[in-house]
């Protein structure tokens, strides 16, 4: 027989065989996304991890892995606020510790997707992230929080910075030009965390000069990181060195959108091409 679990407002919960199967109260809840996108978050989420097997039954109820263990404490519940931050993921009933589970080593799982959003899922992500930053603020207030909010904010800056840094580097990598007489030396090294990347030499500059704002607001961050690699190109382009149409467009920093401008550059597509004066106007 299936065994009943404390119920919510929005879902009947039941345990069988090891899956947890829930099936909606009322027809229609204003407070929950479709099973159809909660499957597709939380397979997301667990992606790798085997834990990504959330399904729709034939009977269209959700089925989600069962994960043993116990609500989390308010730390535990922080640091799992924050690891989903981290990933982009936001959970509007954060502060309800049902939400979660925390396995005997320590590990803690939000079990519970109705009201996760991503800013692919949602176009009011933005305004549920500023409502779980301030029901993460209201939880490191608890004294028995060891947390602050400056620090968790830092946290998760430092992370989103250096992830931008690293899909950056990983494509300036494809763009460094080995010349014959740097005898395949060309570009700089440059350290983003454990990761290694030989980059433009402006660029390892740039980044190397930022690094002391890595727990900047993202959008801050970006700000600087543009303002530097303006100040670090050189005033004139250098004939012999044939740079490419990519990395003249970092250096060049036209834009007044630093998120969408590094984002653009990343996600170019363009074949390694030398730079020159008719290219200006590529």
């Amino acid at each position: 027989m299936p065994k009943e679990f404390q119920q919510g407002n929005n879902n009947h919960t039941q345990l069988k065989d090891k899956r947890i199967i829930k099936s909606p109260v009322n027809s229609i809840s204003t407070f929950e996304t479709s099973y159809d996108t909660q499957v597709k978050l939380w397979n997301e989420y667990y992606a790798g991890t085997g834990l990504d097997t959330a399904e729709i039954t034939n009977s269209a109820k959700l089925s989600t892995p069962y994960i043993d263990g116990e609500y989390p404490d308010v730390n535990s519940l922080v640091d799992c606020i924050v690891q989903m931050l981290k990933r982009d993921f936001v959970m509007q009933d954060c502060q309800d510790r049902r939400n979660f589970i925390a396995d005997p080593y320590g590990n803690v799982f939000p079990i519970d997707f109705g009201q996760v959003h991503t800013p692919e899922s949602s176009r009011f992500y933005d305004t549920y992230k500023s409502d779980v930053l301030q029901q993460l603020r209201k939880l490191t207030k608890k004294t028995e929080c060891y947390r602050t909010y400056d620090d968790c904010l830092a946290e998760i800056n430092e992370h989103k910075n250096k992830e931008l840094l690293k899909k950056l580097c990983k494509k300036a990598e494809t763009k460094v030009h080995n010349r014959r007489w740097t005898l395949g030396g060309a570009g700089k090294r440059v350290n983003i965390g454990t990761d290694s990347f030989v980059v433009p030499g402006h660029l390892a500059k740039a980044i190397k000069s930022s690094k002391s704002k890595i727990t900047m607001n993202p959008e801050e961050f970006q700000s600087n990181l543009l303002d530097s690699l303006r100040q670090h190109k050189t005033s004139k382009v250098k004939w012999m060195t044939s740079r490419d149409v990519w990395t003249q467009d970092l250096y060049d920093g036209k834009t007044d959108n630093p998120s969408v401008f590094f984002q653009k550059l990343i996600n170019d597509k363009r074949d390694k091409a030398a730079y020159s004066a008719n290219s200006l106007c590529d």
